[in-house]
């Protein structure tokens, strides 16, 4: 998004993506990206289910599965294009804080609005919260010419996505998941705010 990023600021989201690989490559190995199979390695059920089972890991685990192979694609596509520049604002530290914690404030709103009898997975809950913490860096970039181009871009995208997930045709997207990945990831950045690295 800048020339100035470096080969170094890429760092987190590469091994993100590996890890992303190996387990979506080590799931279909074993038993494949079946519904069982998906629930078994960690996929998030229903509220009932988690709650009667103790699972709540779950709320973890399935930010690192993917349906299938495009899911993962598009996922890891969107963190490698705007999390270099999250980790370069706030270093690495605070980039794993805000990953994960969106990716679980996705999977917990996702409870309570997903359809019960469907399961959720994916990383793209903390790809949301990555680009919500993005618009709060831009925000406070926002005097740059290239930082306001970026702001419009992001949420072009950002209102593309939630349209399609409201939409008809999204099958089973949880947008509940995005929507709650995004506002955490807002909210994260604002409050990490004063540790923005000039």
């Amino acid at each position: 998004m800048e020339k100035s990023l470096r080969i170094i600021d890429f760092l987190l989201p590469v091994i993100i993506i590996a890890i992303n690989m190996y387990i979506h490559i080590y799931v279909y190995l074993n038993g494949g990206q079946t519904t069982e199979n998906l629930i078994r390695f960690g996929a998030s059920t229903s509220l009932q289910h988690i709650v009667k089972t103790g699972e709540w890991y779950r709320l973890f685990t399935s930010t690192f599965l993917h349906i299938n192979f495009m899911h993962l694609l598009f996922n890891m596509q969107a963190l490698l294009s705007f999390g270099a520049k999250v980790q370069k604002s706030f270093g690495i530290f605070l980039f794993i804080i805000i990953y994960i914690l969106t990716g679980l404030a996705s999977s917990g709103l996702s409870l309570f609005f997903r359809n019960p009898q469907v399961i959720s997975l994916g990383a793209s809950g903390s790809v949301f919260g990555i680009m919500g913490a993005l618009l709060v860096i831009l925000y406070f970039e926002r005097k740059k010419t290239l930082a306001g181009s970026n702001w419009n871009s992001i949420l072009f995208l950002i209102f593309i996505n939630l349209a399609w997930g409201f939409s008809q045709f999204s099958g089973n997207i949880d947008n509940a998941g995005h929507i709650g990945g995004l506002v955490a990831g807002i909210i994260l950045a604002f409050v990490l705010s004063p540790f923005i690295k000039k």
